[in-house]
């Protein structure tokens, strides 16, 4: 009977999480899809053109130089791309055409929103266009406009191009495929973590029902790092927190960084320095775990998958401090609780089963080859500068932030930011949270194999 109700069980938590997947995942993830209007040109002019061309938008049809987009055409005779990139909201644009009179051609004329794309040819073949000194006709493909006075411009209403009809479509098909590849994912994870929760339950309740041994030896290592020192334990503290103030001072100070989404620099800053600060001692103490606490592999009756805990454990001690030191650095800049700041224990989790994952791997690794724990050290070194901790993610170019974002961290940081400043919750982040969870899994099946079929050995080794 007790068989059929862990099924039961089982059945009704899948259910359950495919029906949060199901409600939580709206387009809120996708709305900056939508929200960046391109107006692509390329045009030719028979001659020089001394002005630039210039668009002017708006939400309404009222035109100014503070809502003006400028462009500089610099070879003459042949086709140059030109770009503007307004906000969806500006029904109405204006493509001025310089000061000069002058024949142009133009061979592509859009407006694209990512991958929808909308020919503005046909907006000018249905005389849907306002016009002032332009003759306008097509020849070959090739929209041919000559201006016949010193102030040439065409008006467009976009509104009538049903765009937003178009990628609220767009919007909702991409949503309908999120929901089913997320859901498939879920099932996917849930069912293997069924038919496997025997191992993985034995693997891990061998290591935590030791828990008091734990937290005693993750005391005695926590003490022991300064031990000898005149201010001990406090320099766990003093490091990072000088650290904070030299990236502040030199990147809001020397660089004038000044706020980010009008939240004070520091802030900003730190929130993404302390996730790192904790992975960066945990993952470096606990790979070399295994060779400073030598004595106790040899001992044949200790459980040896404890070590690598032990200074997890330690690491984190200090990470529950930070994070402390930062909520109270937040409120002094009257940035007040709010209900998203409880994700802070999800991705402190989320970190604390990453950092377990690689640990087990690279400690039991760095027994037989000692050169990895210098590795894991300039891993980490290039770790923080390609992770957005002291710069946004969105000044790097689409393609190379999709590289950026196969880092696990990638996802943690920005997670501490999402809850202390953005207020977002993580299942918005749909697909960064399903590939994070992925990776992690992935991290802690592998490292625990490899720990388990290797740890014969350690104590011959050492």
């Amino acid at each position: 009977m007790k068989k059929y109700i862990r099924y039961l069980l089982f059945l009704c938590i899948a259910i359950l999480g495919n029906l949060f997947f199901i409600i939580n995942i709206t387009n809120d993830e996708s709305n900056a899809y939508s929200n960046a209007l391109n107006i692509e040109i390329s045009l030719k002019s028979e001659t020089k053109i001394e002005t630039p061309i210039q668009l002017f938008y708006s939400e309404i049809e009222k035109f100014s130089e503070e809502a003006s987009l400028c462009k500089i055409y610099n070879d003459f005779s042949k086709f140059e791309d030109i770009n503007f990139e307004i906000n969806i909201n500006n029904k109405w644009f204006r493509l001025d055409f310089g000061s000069c009179v002058n024949n142009f051609q133009i061979s592509s004329f859009v407006l694209r929103c990512k991958d929808i794309k909308i020919d503005l040819f046909d907006e000018v073949k249905n005389n849907n266009v306002v016009y002032n000194m332009l003759d306008v006709k097509f020849q070959n493909n090739i929209l041919i406009i000559t201006s016949t006075g010193n102030d040439p411009y065409m008006i467009f209403d976009i509104s009538n191009t049903n765009l937003e009809k178009i990628i609220h479509n767009k919007m909702s098909e991409i949503i309908r495929r999120k929901k089913l590849l997320i859901c498939l994912i879920w099932n996917f994870l849930f069912l293997f973590a069924f038919i496997y929760k025997k191992r993985i339950a034995t693997l891990y309740n061998d290591i935590f029902k030791d828990k008091r041994l734990l937290l005693d030896l993750a005391k005695n290592d926590f003490k022991t790092k300064f031990a000898g020192s005149y201010l001990g334990i406090t320099w766990a503290f003093i490091q990072p927190i000088i650290t904070i103030l030299v990236y502040w001072f030199v990147f809001q100070v020397g660089f004038r960084s000044g706020t980010v989404q009008d939240v004070p620099f520091v802030l900003w800053l730190t929130a993404g320095l302390v996730p790192w600060f904790f992975l960066n001692d945990a993952l470096n103490s606990a790979t070399a775990s295994l060779l400073e606490y030598s004595y106790l592999v040899k001992k044949v009756v200790f459980k040896v998958e404890i070590i690598p805990l032990v200074r997890i454990v330690s690491s984190f001690f200090v990470h529950i401090f930070f994070v402390g030191f930062m909520l109270i650095m937040f409120m002094l800049n009257d940035i007040m609780p709010k209900l998203e700041w409880i994700q802070l224990i999800y991705y402190s989790i989320c970190l604390f089963l990453l950092i377990i994952g690689i640990s087990y791997l690279t400690s039991a690794l760095v027994v037989f080859f000692k050169d990895l724990a210098q590795i894991i050290i300039i891993i980490l070194q290039i770790g923080m500068w390609i992770t957005p901790i002291m710069w946004q993610w969105n000044i790097m170019p689409e393609k190379v932030l999709l590289f950026l974002k196969l880092n696990p961290i990638y996802y943690i940081v920005e997670g501490y930011r999402n809850s202390l400043i953005y207020g977002k919750w993580f299942w918005n982040n749909t697909y960064m949270t399903v590939y994070f969870w992925i990776f992690t899994l992935i991290c802690l099946i592998l490292g625990t194999k490899i720990f388990e079929k290797l740890k014969i050995h350690f104590a011959d080794v050492l």
